[in-house]
């Protein structure tokens, strides 16, 4: 029989470093006939390739109307299923698709009925407080979508309720794969690519190396405040790499950079159990998706918090410009490298 082992979610529990650590498993996943399809069915077989397979083609799914992202996903899974041999295994891992059910729950079912597939979907679960503060790290901040400054914590997460809350999209999952979904609680795990391979047919004695635990780390408090200030120049979209522009000569960047409070960007405790409340009856529902998995509750999870740091501006904006300064001197050292390189080609 075929087996699809599918990784669903959700964001800023690890998936980066699961996806990270299956590319480097390639070959001895191979070995052991499994297959790792990628985060949207990159390296799958396939009798075309969409525009969309590709490791950040889940943009483009997204602009796409639910009726044809439909018949787009069902074909290329319905390729890849007919390919892959029998007694082999599939996975495939997109820390988005737990936000769609709408989009995958009725695809998976169409292909277990047509392929008759053995099929077991994983998510990971992180309780509200520690998950906020690195959702907003990572998406209101280091990549900046919405317009204006960087917003501070508590008027990102207000803005955010439907995108931050998952309960009821893991409540459909559950509800719809009864004996096929397990929910994980994160903040009891200490290695999430073990746990997952673990987890995994014929994975579980694979090799786990001793970097690369965490992808997409939170930023330092420093780093943080360097991406917000930077950000905050520009009116639109920006992407967490854009930072290292600030060191390059654009006619077009603005010649002063505008000043703004970073008090707001590190949330108080009090903030943040305030934050964490808006999510309680979310949580509540994650909760009893856990509890029937036999996995520890994310109300346990506040126990293992540590106590919020306090927040003192002129030690951040120090250290900020102290990472500043050290980028700029690498990139110095790098032009001066280069130059020399090219003197002695010149030569």
């Amino acid at each position: 029989m075929k087996t699809l082992f599918l990784h669903i979610g959700t964001g800023k529990t690890g998936s980066s470093a699961i996806q990270e650590h299956l590319n480097s498993l390639q070959s001895s996943l191979v070995e052991r006939k499994v297959c790792y399809w990628g985060l949207n069915l990159e390296w799958a077989p396939k009798e075309s390739m969409r525009s969309w397979q590709r490791a950040d083609g889940i943009g483009i799914l997204q602009n796409m109307s639910l009726d044809n992202a439909k018949y787009e996903i069902s074909a290329a899974l319905d390729e890849a299923l007919s390919s892959l041999e029998d007694e082999y295994v599939a996975i495939w891992s997109n820390e988005s698709i737990h936000e769609h059910p709408d989009l995958y729950v009725p695809i998976l079912q169409e292909a277990q009925s047509k392929h008759g597939i053995a099929l077991t979907i994983v998510a990971y679960a992180r309780n509200a407080a520690s998950f906020l503060q690195s959702a907003y790290k990572q998406w209101g901040i280091m990549h900046k979508t919405y317009p204006g400054p960087a917003s501070g914590f508590t008027e990102w997460v207000n803005s955010n309720r439907a995108f931050l809350s998952y309960g009821d999209k893991l409540r459909a999952w559950d509800r719809s794969f009864p004996d096929s979904f397990k929910l994980v609680n994160y903040d009891f795990i200490v290695d999430v690519r073990k746990d997952f391979l673990a987890r995994a047919p014929r994975c579980e004695d694979l090799i786990i190396s001793a970097t690369g635990a965490r992808e997409n780390a939170s930023p330092s408090d420093a780093a943080l405040a360097l991406h917000a200030l930077y950000n905050s120049q520009f009116e639109g979209e920006v992407y967490p790499h854009a930072i290292m522009s600030i060191l390059s000569t654009n006619a077009n960047a603005p010649s002063q950079i505008p000043a703004i409070s970073l008090t707001k960007l590190f949330p108080t405790e009090d903030e943040i159990n305030v934050a964490a409340a808006l999510f309680k009856e979310d949580q509540e529902v994650v909760d009893s998706i856990l509890a029937r998995n036999g996995q520890p509750l994310l109300t346990e999870s506040d126990q293992k918090q540590k106590k919020v740091a306090v927040y003192r501006e002129t030690e951040v904006l120090a250290g900020a410009l102290a990472l500043l300064i050290s980028v700029h001197v690498e990139q110095q050292n790098r032009i001066k490298a280069l130059e020399d390189r090219i003197l002695s080609l010149q030569a």
